[in-house]
């Protein structure tokens, strides 16, 4: 069996087994470039309930969707390893064990159990910010229904066609031919459904925020600061999209056409960047009030250091001034003058006498402070929503 090969290569086509070409490292690309990012951004986005708000239901989501994802990655780094990449007639038949096939089946409800979480914790987020707007909320809840009504759905009919039943365990299990094509069959469908199913939900969740935040009272500049942020989550959607793409060009009923271990790679990556699109892209409405603490704290330690710059050179001014007035002491007392009484000190004795004085009232008053409306910024916008929607 090591040297047959997992798939039908075509008219012509000569097996490699030993450096066949792969697509291997695309998963590997999206995870290295998008997975970095997301535990920092999840750490600040905690960081800042805690500070400034408190932990919610839509965060507990969100942790729950990066265990889901960390599992989702294990696999995808897995299932590489054991023979996912190269075309099926490069695979040895071999390689495709009962391990292999339970693994790409678990990797597959990963992507859908993250792909749910991810989702409902963006909605949820909604809900706490829009609260109590009651055209808010019916948008809101009913786009959660439909998303945990249809992931649930989709798992359950996967589970019904890409696990052995009974009597699939007489004729190989995992491996049973019967199985394989049932699976293969289903899986195409179910693979494209879920695809564009998922691009509509992102594309939902993306413009859903837009017509309340443009429906506050409050500037342009601000609306359009806020609707930034939202609409930085069009990374998601680009990425759900390109899935729903690569999903939908699976459609053989013939596992051997389908030549699934390198047409698999893209759908892997799309999946895999959305996902973790989606969790930096539900942490950046939160996490803006620390950007913004840290743009006034910048700015004031800027201004201090203009400050002390300035003072400097006034002091280096005046160091100058007193030499002079110095010389001309000297040059009085050589023509034995009377000797000038004592007037303001200067120099460095005047600076040493002015260096522990306070700084005038307003430089004592300086403080790094963020105004209350910046602070809450889930409460700003209920305010807001409270005041329009009445």
């Amino acid at each position: 069996m090591e040297n047959l090969p997992a798939g039908i290569p075509p008219e012509g086509v000569i097996p490699n087994f030993i450096d066949p070409p792969t697509q291997a490292l695309i998963p590997k690309a999206f995870i290295y470039a998008t997975f970095p990012l997301v535990l920092p951004f999840v750490a600040m986005r905690f960081y800042a309930r805690i500070k400034y708000a408190r932990v919610g239901i839509d965060d507990y989501l969100c942790a729950l969707a990066v265990v889901s994802q960390v599992a989702q990655l294990a696999l995808t780094f897995k299932v590489i390893e054991q023979a996912a990449g190269p075309h099926m007639w490069d695979i040895p038949l071999v390689k495709i064990t009962s391990s292999y096939a339970q693994n790409s089946t678990v990797l597959t409800h990963m992507y859908f159990v993250s792909a749910m979480l991810i989702k409902s914790s963006i909605l949820s987020l909604y809900s706490r910010i829009f609260h109590p707007s009651p055209m808010a909320g019916f948008f809101i809840h009913g786009g959660m229904v439909v998303n945990v009504a249809f992931y649930v759905s989709i798992i359950i009919a996967f589970i019904v066609t890409c696990v052995p039943r009974a009597a699939d365990y007489a004729t190989g299990g995992w491996l049973s031919l019967e199985f394989s094509n049932r699976c293969y069959q289903y899986n195409s469908r179910i693979g494209g459904t879920s695809g564009v199913m998922s691009a509509i939900l992102d594309s939902y969740i993306l413009v859903l925020p837009l017509g309340f935040l443009w429906g506050l009272k409050t500037t342009t500049k601000r609306k359009l600061g806020l609707s930034a942020v939202f609409i930085a989550g069009s990374s998601a959607c680009i990425f759900s999209i390109a899935s729903a793409y690569f999903r939908l060009t699976i459609n053989s009923t013939s596992p051997q056409d389908q030549d699934l271990s390198w047409k698999a790679m893209p759908i892997y990556g799309t999946s895999v960047a959305e996902i973790n699109m989606g969790i930096i892209c539900s942490c950046m409405p939160v996490i803006i009030i620390l950007f913004k603490g840290f743009n006034s704290w910048s700015t004031q330690f800027l201004s201090r250091i203009r400050s002390s710059i300035s003072n400097s050179r006034k002091f280096s001014d005046r160091s100058k001034d007193s030499d002079i007035e110095m010389l001309r002491y000297e040059g009085i007392e050589e023509n034995g003058l009377p000797e000038v009484p004592r007037g303001t000190m200067t120099g460095m004795r005047t600076f040493m006498s002015n260096f522990n004085r306070t700084r005038p009232a307003k430089m004592q008053t300086e403080l790094l402070t963020v105004a209350s409306a910046d602070l809450n910024y889930h409460a700003q916008l209920r305010q807001e929503v409270e005041r329009k929607g009445g």
